[in-house]
């Protein structure tokens, strides 16, 4: 994958960052922006003329990346952010599993979330591999959408534990497929508390053909000098993003000081406090739990965790966040390892156990709840969420059972055989049963049917 940016635009898009960035967490900022322009980047510094900042509003009054003049700077920051999101969309591409039953259940949890969170899905990657390698998290942020817990131990790179690393990373490519080059080296942890974070990196990329898995840490001014030599390696490839969480307009300033707005070009930073006028907290986690509101997730993981530090592997998918689920995310299993041949058994028993892909005739199954269908004449199925989201189905055909089908799909639990039986009464060709379970088995690998049981 190719650089977001040419080298030689990297100062300009670098400083309308930043001044974005101000915009987003300098409380005051915006108002004098809007006053006096050309006065406002000069009293801060900014290299910039007002042309350069300028994009059209959409509906909500917020900037688009539509430059009004197109020969300004403006035009390489919206091209930067256009190949930022080209680059996501990629991602969800390249991180299927080539393992044939991970790949179809990876594929239903996508449609599952596609079906009840509808837009809000685009910005999940669903990584079928990630690693952690601590047990908890030192910064213990209030808003921490995973609600992780306090920081009971890291995993050193000792001899030991660096041979246990490699081998694992190689095993596990061997069996989900290449995908897992993908991994972060975090999940619900600080990547920077451990000390030997470097040092893995290094064996990351060695295995993995010199992938750079993405960081997001909230400990940035704590581990400054560190994070000028990782940012060095990412701005040379410049096609990775790393994110900083901003915990205060304090911290937002001294990272301001310490970092350039070049340094930074592929960073996000994150308001994350109250006074911040871009802030942006998901109704999750610890946040969640204390305002007793959810309605989101997080979780970009529909795979495996792998804690080194514990010993443990998690098999988890995204789900919105609820009393049941606060953070955001079904765990569905979990198990513990010594070697990396235990690790590989109990990631091919979780994927035994839990990755069912055919529904059997005794299966008791039902539209997932929150949705609703319409299908229209041609046959094309809309499928609404009710949360203002919606998306279609075009079987292709204009066969008139599917009404019916979905109708006995949204009547409550019957299994698989009561439907089929059903929906045969209306025919007399034999391959029509067979039709008719295909068609059972397609609704429930794009995740639009629920199992009594829970299966997922």
């Amino acid at each position: 994958m190719g650089r977001f940016a040419k080298k030689e635009d990297e100062y300009i898009i670098g400083w309308i960052k930043r001044f974005m960035e101000y915009e987003t967490m300098i409380p005051g900022f915006h108002e004098e922006e809007v006053s006096d322009p050309e006065a406002a980047l000069k009293k801060y510094g900014f290299p910039l003329t007002a042309k350069d900042v300028s994009f059209y509003p959409n509906l909500d009054n917020i900037r688009e990346m539509r430059p009004v003049y197109p020969e300004s700077g403006a035009s390489k920051y919206a091209a930067f952010m256009s190949a930022k999101l080209g680059y996501r969309d990629e991602l969800k591409k390249i991180c299927v599993p080539t393992h044939p039953a991970m790949r179809k259940w990876h594929k239903r949890q996508a449609g599952r979330c596609m079906a009840v969170l509808g837009a809000r899905t685009d910005a999940l990657i669903h990584l079928p591999f990630t690693i952690e390698l601590s047990d908890g998290c030192s910064v213990g942020c209030e808003f921490c959408g995973l609600a992780a817990g306090k920081l009971k131990s890291v995993f050193r790179h000792t001899e030991e534990n660096g041979r246990l690393f490699r081998k694992s990373l190689w095993k596990i490519r061997e069996l989900i497929g290449p995908a897992v080059e993908q991994a972060t080296m975090y999940f619900a942890s600080e990547p920077l508390d451990n000390p030997d974070y470097e040092l893995f990196l290094r064996d990351f990329e060695e295995i993995y053909e010199d992938n750079i898995p993405q960081i997001t840490t909230a400990a940035s001014m704590r581990h400054a000098g560190r994070l000028h030599k990782l940012l060095k390696e990412i701005n040379e490839e410049g096609n990775t993003i790393y994110r900083f969480s901003v915990l205060s307009q304090k911290m937002a300033e001294d990272i301001f000081r310490e970092f350039s707005p070049e340094e930074l070009v592929y960073t996000e930073l994150l308001p994350q406090f109250d006074a911040a006028p871009g802030k942006s907290f998901a109704n999750v986690g610890r946040r969640a739990e204390k305002e007793g509101v959810y309605d989101n997730t997080i979780s970009c993981v529909s795979g495996f965790i792998v804690n080194f530090a514990n010993r443990t592997v998690r098999l988890t998918t995204p789900t919105p966040a609820d009393h049941e689920h606060p953070t955001g995310q079904i765990i569905l299993d979990r198990m513990e390892f010594t070697d990396d041949e235990s690790l590989i058994e109990c990631i091919k028993e979780m994927i035994k156990k839990h990755m069912m892909n055919i529904i059997s005739p005794k299966d008791r199954v039902r539209l997932r709840q929150g949705l609703s269908v319409k299908i229209s004449e041609n046959g094309v199925i809309t499928v609404t969420n009710g949360k203002g989201s919606e998306f279609t189905i075009d079987p292709q055909g204009k066969d008139t059972f599917y009404d019916k089908m979905f109708a006995l799909f949204q009547s409550g639990y019957l299994t698989k055989r009561e439907i089929v039986s059903e929906l045969t009464k209306d025919y007399t060709e034999p391959v029509m049963t067979d039709t008719f379970h295909y068609c059972i088995n397609r609704m429930w690998e794009l995740g639009l049917l629920e199992l009594e049981s829970g299966k997922i």
